[in-house]
Order: structure tokens, then C-alpha cells, then sequence
């Protein structure tokens, strides 16, 4: 999973003791639901579907990704990107409380041996508000 960093646009206004402040307004979120191997695994796997479910908690898409993957099976270095979504975050209206959440289940097997599942589940939640 990766998640970006905020893009913040802001407006200035200036207080009562003539100091500029810098007010942010809004932020763009990019959110990319990709897949790679843990760390120290050399055995590729062979990834056969992915689920994915985000945005606002009161908006929540979901999301099934099937074969064919490219690259399939995933190898050491590889990543498997699925997805990308963008998301423009009010950050000036603070009269609702906003979450987003986004979770990616990734349901893969090794390439040697078919019965030995290595499914795995990311998750990230954003408050705004």
C-alpha cells in the first residue's frame, strides 16, 4: 500500500497585529492500492484476486481486481499496482468530521506449492476535520 503526501493550496490573510498567516485549504490525496512482497521473500507468489474498499467512510467504493496481473507471479522486486485514486480534502470546513479509509485484501498463493496461501490486508484512515 502507499499512501501520498498531502498537496496543501493555501490562501493568506493577514491578524489584527499585521502577520501574514498562511490558512490551508485543501489537500489532494492520491491513494494507490498496489501490492509487493515482504521483505526478505525470495519465492515469487502468484496473485489470483485483490478486493479493495475506500474513500469518505459515508461514500465507500468497492473494488474487485482479477487476473490477468502484470507482472503475475509477483517476483522479489516486483510491485503490482491495482489501482489509483484521488481525493480533494475540505480542510477549511470544520464543521463535519470527515474519515476517509481505504483497505486493500490481497489473496495469492506460492508459485512451488498452490496450497500454501500468503494473503495479506493493508489499511490507512485519514481524519479530516
Amino acid at each position: 500500500d502507499t499512501f501520498g503526501a498531502l498537496e496543501l493550496v493555501e490562501f493568506t490573510t493577514v491578524d489584527s497585529n499585521n502577520i501574514a498567516v498562511a490558512n490551508a485549504a485543501f489537500a489532494n490525496v492520491e491513494i494507490t492500492y498496489a501490492v509487493q512482497l515482504q521483505a526478505g521473500t525470495s519465492l515469487p507468489a502468484n496473485v489470483f484476486e485483490a478486493n479493495s474498499v475506500g474513500g469518505p467512510n459515508n461514500n465507500q467504493v468497492a473494488d474487485t481486481y482479477s487476473p490477468p496481473f502484470v507482472p503475475n507471479p509477483l517476483g522479489p522486486k516486483d510491485t503490482l499496482d491495482f489501482t489509483t485514486e484521488t481525493y480533494v480534502l475540505n480542510l477549511l470546513d470544520g464543521s463535519a468530521l470527515i474519515n476517509y479509509s481505504f483497505e486493500l485484501e490481497v489473496f495469492a498463493s506460492n508459485v512451488a506449492n498452490q496450497n500454501l496461501f500468503c494473503n495479506g490486508t493493508a489499511f490507512q484512515e485519514i481524519i479530516v476535520g
